[in-house]
């Protein structure tokens, strides 16, 4: 997800620069700053990503006389204040703290875009299982070991709502441990070893790894797989960016996608297009997050930790 951020990143300061260049000379240069919220996005390293966006940042500066920021925030709820107190334009954040600050977020957005890795709009979550493991329903997970990728939140986010429905039972008793990967086609493969019971995955990555091992195909089954309401990295203008500087961001997108030097950038992050969307597609999303509320609410009340045998 870091890739996406690369890219929302690098585009950003290719708009503000097109916006400050069309204003009035000035003897000092503008400023513009993106808030970037780390925790959760750990597909490369941290140290790669600050590099990749200081060379973006030095170029603009000489070629476009202007300062570009990006503040990098490791605490969420210093991250979405300064965002409420417009300290920076442009947020982006894995999808997961959106849902846990969407009233205060929604409150301060103007515009929404989001990256996709393929023609689909969303994406969706599978728990895998190896088919020689008997396991043949989340009941069969009990004292079990599964796996998800370490910042794939929306990911534990699923395992917990679907034991909270179908169950009534909480992950953190129900399962023998809940293990943490870096990559997700690890967890893949630890199932597929037999190292693991079970994992959590985008969709889009397990088919991925059946194209590069057709063996997976006939070694793990679907156990559970979610509908197509999950969405990659987001970014979120604040409702005090001008619009003009919007409408620069919808050209230099356009223009992304549309020029040899665009695509290869495209390929580079392993994206297919970035789009703007609209708040009332994340309704889906929205009514699964506020399902698993509910649901844990309910859960703690009982204070029960049982389910049904």
């Amino acid at each position: 997800m870091l890739k996406n951020l690369f890219l929302f990143s690098f585009i950003f300061t290719l708009f503000i620069g097109n916006s400050l260049v069309a204003k009035e000379e000035s003897t000092k240069s503008a400023k513009a700053t993106m808030g970037y919220l780390v925790e959760g996005l750990h597909d490369i390293k941290f140290k790669d990503a600050r590099i990749a966006f200081s060379l973006w940042i030095k170029e603009l500066s000489i070629n476009e006389d202007m300062d570009v920021g990006i503040k990098y925030y490791e605490n969420e709820e210093e991250c979405i204040e300064d965002f409420e107190s417009a300290s920076f334009e442009y947020l982006a954040l894995n999808a997961y703290f959106y849902l846990k600050h969407q009233s205060r977020i929604d409150a301060n957005a103007k515009e929404y875009w989001v990256a996709t890795k393929s023609e689909k709009r969303f994406t969706n979550r599978v728990i895998l299982v190896n088919k020689k493991s008997g396991i043949k329903s989340l009941k069969d997970l009990k004292n079990r070991t599964v796996m998800s990728r370490e910042d794939d939140y929306l990911g534990r986010l699923v395992l917990d709502k679907e034991l909270l429905e179908e169950l009534g039972a909480d992950s953190s008793s129900f399962f023998k441990s809940s293990l943490k990967s870096a990559k997700s086609s690890t967890a893949i493969l630890k199932v597929y070893f037999s190292t693991v019971d079970a994992c959590v995955v985008p969709e889009y990555m397990f088919k991925f790894m059946q194209e590069m091992n057709p063996k997976l195909s006939s070694e793990l089954s679907v156990l559970k797989r979610t509908p197509d309401i999950f969405l990659p990295v987001m970014a979120v203008f604040h409702k005090t960016t001008p619009t003009s500087s919007i409408d620069s961001f919808h050209r230099n997108v356009a223009t992304l996608e549309s020029t040899p030097r665009g695509q290869n950038i495209l390929a580079l992050f392993k994206m297919h297009k970035m789009r703007v969307v609209d708040v009332k597609e994340f309704d889906g999303l929205r009514e699964y997050y506020q399902e698993y509320l509910h649901l844990s609410k309910a859960y703690k009340k009982s204070k029960t930790g049982s389910y049904n045998e």
